[in-house]
């Protein structure tokens, strides 16, 4: 059987605080693979630590770092095709004129 997976995305530190005890269960029970992802609304790296040592809860296996290296590529794509349309604007209008609209 196959585990099923399980993302639980926080970022503040009420959203910790009221979740520990779940994240924690959740965690320790071997029928889920779960991700833990931190957004990263609260600034300060100390309070945060604090906050997931005394509660027990395992540092975010995704943090917001991640989350911006994994944009980088569909931004550069956005920004390639800006800039394709910008260069050659009949690629913007093809369709339309395809399904005569």
């Amino acid at each position: 059987m196959s585990k099923k997976r399980l993302a639980v995305i926080l970022g503040i530190r009420p959203d910790v605080i009221r979740a520990c005890l779940i994240l924690n269960s959740i965690r320790s029970d071997p029928r889920y693979d779960v991700r833990f992802i931190w957004s990263g609304q609260h600034y300060s790296d100390n309070l945060k630590d604090i906050f997931f040592r005394e509660l027990g809860v395992a540092p975010p296996e995704i943090t917001t770092g991640d989350i911006y290296r994994g944009v980088i590529p569909f931004v550069g794509m956005q920004v390639l095709a800006l800039v394709l349309v910008f260069a050659f604007p009949g690629l913007a209008t093809w369709l339309p004129k395809a399904i005569g609209w």
